[in-house]
């Protein structure tokens, strides 16, 4: 479906995408001349309490981020019944599109991976959790330089380090999110974000996330049980540091982890300048998009028990790895 945009000094050149939420739009200043991207929320979702909260909670928190490798929100606004962003337009893909071409070299992949650490930092520095750090969140623009998008499911409550716990309806995705996340009322706190990148990080270096699976279930068993396969089952030609940083950034207990966004930019700094002349090895292209949706969590009561084999109902076997090229 798409509806017809207009929008007082704005003109609205294309429509670039849409989703579940709504629809982005390329649209030009009138004063200014600068070019911008507007997302816009589909009118029946403005009564959808929690669509439309997350909606405005992305551009209150944006507002709040001056960074250069965060997406910048200018303005939340109405017309003609149709809640908008105004946001900053990056003219590139994003990184889960850029994935679908295979690995990546890993001085590329840790330069991009420490420069959204960077963004993460800032948000941490703010109190904000992103809780959705993922390949299709991170869009690179000109030069490569990658910007970190959508806070519609962040969280706010207390310091990054806090005890704050999200609502159980909260969306996530299931290739990327935390083990603590698939857990109802554990905290969740700025560590759980170190996870999501060790995901998208071990995606950017291998051709595929740590865990593949058919459904929520298999995937909250593998993230709460199944130690993350060695990097170089994919990719033999990574060197131990390399599948060092990822697995422990992928540690199933968040004290087990870097601990800091600081530590974990030291880390793939190191690994960026140790392997400028890396090329990428040719790899499984297992980037599909039903690993990178955004789905509500379909979590046990807080009296059951944490998803077991026994609790799976869509079989997760070794059979579901993409064996190495």
């Amino acid at each position: 479906m798409s509806l017809t945009l207009s929008i007082p000094g704005l003109r609205i050149i294309r429509r670039l995408g849409h989703g579940g939420a709504g629809e982005v739009f390329l649209a030009r200043e009138e004063a200014s001349g600068r070019l911008v991207a507007v997302k816009a929320l589909w009118p029946e979702l403005v009564q959808n309490d929690e669509s439309f909260e997350r909606f405005a909670l992305e551009a209150i928190l944006a507002s709040r981020l001056h960074h250069p490798n965060i997406v910048r929100v200018h303005e939340l606004g109405e017309a003609a019944g149709r809640y908008y962003l105004v946001m900053e337009y990056v003219n590139g893909p994003s990184l889960r599109a850029r994935l679908d071409g295979g690995p990546l070299p890993l001085a590329r992949a840790a330069r991009i991976a420490a420069a959204i650490a960077a963004a993460i930092r800032e948000a941490h520095r703010q109190g904000i959790v992103h809780c959705d750090v993922k390949p299709g969140n991170i869009l690179l623009a000109r030069g490569d330089v990658p910007k970190l998008a959508d806070l519609g499911v962040a969280l706010t409550r207390g310091p990054a380090h806090g005890d704050s716990a999200l609502p159980v309806s909260a969306p996530a995705t299931p290739a990327y999110v935390a083990p603590e996340r698939c857990v109802p009322g554990a905290p969740v706190d700025g560590r759980a974000d170190i996870y999501s990148l060790g995901a998208t990080f071990y995606h950017m270096i291998c051709g595929r996330p740590p865990f593949v699976g058919a459904g929520w279930p298999c995937y909250a068993r593998q993230h709460l049980e199944s130690p993350p396969p060695d990097p170089r089952e994919f990719n033999a030609a990574l060197p131990p540091g390399a599948c060092d940083v990822a697995l422990r950034m992928l540690a199933k207990k968040p004290q087990d982890r870097y601990q800091t966004c600081e530590q974990v930019e030291a880390a793939l700094a190191a690994l960026a300048v140790g392997h400028e002349e890396d090329a990428a090895p040719p790899g499984p292209q297992t980037a599909r998009d039903v690993m990178d949706a955004t789905v509500p969590l379909s979590l046990p009561q807080p009296n059951q028990a944490p998803p077991s084999s026994s609790a799976v109902s869509e079989p997760c076997t070794e059979t579901t790895r993409p064996k190495p090229a």
